[in-house]
């Protein structure tokens, strides 16, 4: 066993430990990189989402002021005329269109942008996780080529083969 030791670790170069501290060092911010972009990509959404918010808020506001002009108008039609109450309503509804037409482009932003999260926490975690699961298996795997590792497999290995028939025959 002391020669196969011998062997074994002749062929590993003194500066093993280094290296795979420093690969160990790019697995750990692999992972790190991956949780950043994540969190960033969900700061990108949060701040869409405030401005599709904020504008879907001013365009309700704006209906909500056509509704009451709209019902002034009507409610003083007798004072206004039939020609007057006509021309403003008509103007209402030629301002009303292109807001609805844009209360619904927000609607449908608001839903696709939510459609984007949702396929973000769902996938990118999953992609995060397994991410995070291919750093510990390679980390693990290089750690196992640490000189000391592998003493200490070599000494398992020696014990279990002198004492492995020991032990069977008891």
């Amino acid at each position: 066993i002391g020669r196969l030791t011998g062997a074994i670790l002749s062929v590993i170069p003194s500066w093993i430990d280094e290296t795979i501290d420093k690969a160990e060092g790019m697995f750990a911010n692999i992972g790190n990189d991956a949780t950043k972009l994540n969190k960033e990509l969900d700061d990108h959404l949060q701040r869409i989402k405030g401005i599709i918010g904020k504008a879907s808020k001013v365009l309700d506001e704006a209906q909500d002021h056509l509704k009451h002009t709209r019902a002034m108008v009507a409610k003083n039609q007798t004072l206004l005329g039939e020609p007057m109450t006509r021309q403003m309503e008509s103007t209402i509804d030629d301002v009303s269109r292109p807001l609805a037409e844009i209360q619904a482009d927000v609607a449908f932003a608001v839903s696709e942008v939510q459609k984007v999260e949702d396929a973000i926490e769902k996938e990118a975690s999953k992609e995060l996780a397994k991410v995070l699961q291919y750093v510990k298996a390679a980390t693990k795997v290089i750690d196992s080529f640490r000189p000391e590792n592998i003493l200490l497999r070599l000494e398992k290995l020696t014990d279990d083969a002198l004492y492995g028939d020991l032990i069977k025959v008891m």
